[in-house]
């Protein structure tokens, strides 16, 4: 389902200023080029919506100039969210490990900048 991005809640200023500004600006030109592949997650609150996950997409449609943004919107609550959050942090765990014992360093530390992003979205006594 396509949102307008103006209605999505959660990107906080923590989460932005960790974001690769490289990295960000590729995505961007990703979504002009090819357009969304993968849809962020949220879940809706009053006339608007709480993003979960998809933080870098929406900042990068919004430098795209995109209005609309294709979302899954769900009705998971704190805890669920929660739950998703500390899921995604351990994949990107277990990546970059994987990645260092493959001789990879490149790709583990563009998993390191997403779980500084997604770590900033857990309580202070959860992350790390």
């Amino acid at each position: 389902m396509k949102i307008a991005v103006s209605q999505i809640k959660g990107l906080d200023r923590r989460v932005r200023s960790q974001m690769d500004p490289l990295r960000l600006e590729e995505l961007t030109e990703s979504l002009k080029d090819a357009g969304q592949v993968v849809p962020i997650k949220v879940r809706k609150n009053g006339s608007g919506y709480v993003l979960g996950y998809g933080h870098r997409r929406v900042q990068a449609a919004k430098a795209a100039g995109h209005k609309m943004i294709e979302a899954w919107v769900t009705d998971v609550t704190d805890d669920e969210l929660l739950t998703l959050i500390i899921r995604a942090s351990k994949q990107r765990k277990d990546s970059i490990e994987q990645f260092e014992k493959g001789g990879r360093p490149e790709l583990a530390e563009s998993e390191k900048a997403e779980l500084a992003i997604i770590e900033n979205l857990l309580p202070a006594q959860m992350s790390r």
